[in-house]
């Protein structure tokens, strides 16, 4: 049995799961909203109280881990750790506090991590784009077997929501305006892989807005990890939840079946962000993967 913990700069995750040859077969998974990345995207530091429930999470994941009988529980850290300016002062208080060492992953790491852990949970075979849109950064990877280039863009839910949709809900002027930011941060990565793919691509979506984006559509009141494992979603789709989060406050969009209250305020810039990607690159689909970079940690452990 073997255990990861990604402290993201939205939520800290946990992945129980045996490991064979071939893929992760999870035994147990948790989420906690912490929002570590929410100073780094005000003033590039991780915020006292962020730190605290990061912390808190994380013991409470150890323990979970040791209890499930993991022998081993890797801990890493992506977008808000490798920015911040006081991410060593994290790093210590995590060690002195629970005596692990977090290990600070790289853009294009996260980027091939996740690329392989999406091909690894859903047996993917030829062309492959994935695209995993977090709370402080998106990363895109293509390839086939193995991974031709990736990139990390610093553009995430957390991150642009406080920073470009202030209004609740965001007009369009602020959507307009993110849309165009987006579309010319990806314009010449888009170019690559639309010349890697001559039309032929699978394209794969992990990570929180991924799956929201997906239970919103098959409008799970619960959320079921396995009835969204797997599942298309469509530009129809994209576009239709992004026009029903839009048409209502924070307040009423809490309530939409499928959605996670604690992410309802920045869902729509990780919605957004989706769209555009499927525009720039020319795709009408997605499959979206519960299978990401915690399961290639495992994987490679």
């Amino acid at each position: 049995m073997r255990a990861c913990i990604d402290i993201g700069s939205n939520s800290v995750r946990l992945l129980v799961g045996e490991v064979n040859e071939r893929e992760v077969i999870p035994v147990f998974k948790k989420l906690t909203t912490t929002r570590l990345g929410s100073g780094v995207a005000k003033d590039g530091l991780l915020e006292e109280e962020a730190v605290n429930s990061t912390i808190d999470a994380v013991k409470e994941y150890m323990d979970i881990a040791k209890n499930y009988g993991a022998k081993k529980v890797i801990a890493f850290a992506t977008s808000a750790v490798r920015e911040a300016k006081n991410r060593d002062e994290f790093l210590k208080r995590v060690k002195e506090a629970l005596g692990i060492d977090v290990l600070v992953i790289a853009g294009e790491e996260e980027a091939v991590l996740s690329y392989k852990g999406a091909r690894y949970g859903l047996g993917l075979k030829g062309k492959t784009a994935v695209i995993d849109i977090g709370g402080g950064s998106t990363e895109i990877t293509y390839g086939e077997q193995i991974p031709v280039e990736s990139r990390s863009f610093k553009m995430g839910a957390v991150r642009w929501t406080q920073r470009f949709l202030i209004n609740d809900p965001p007009l369009k002027t602020e959507m307009d305006e993110l849309s165009h930011i987006e579309k010319e941060m990806l314009k010449e990565f888009a170019q690559k892989i639309q010349a890697f793919s001559r039309g032929d691509l699978r394209a794969v979506a992990v990570g929180g807005t991924a799956t929201t984006a997906c239970a919103i559509k098959l409008g799970l009141a619960v959320y079921d990890w396995k009835k969204v494992h797997g599942q298309p979603l469509s530009k129809e789709d994209v576009e239709n939840s992004l026009k029903l989060l839009c048409s209502v406050p924070l307040s009423e969009r809490q309530k939409i079946p499928g959605l996670m209250p604690e992410r309802a305020d920045i869902i729509i810039a990780g919605i957004l962000i989706l769209k555009n990607i499927m525009e720039m690159i020319n795709i009408d689909k997605v499959i979206v993967s519960e299978a990401d970079l915690m399961d290639a940690v495992l994987m490679e452990s």
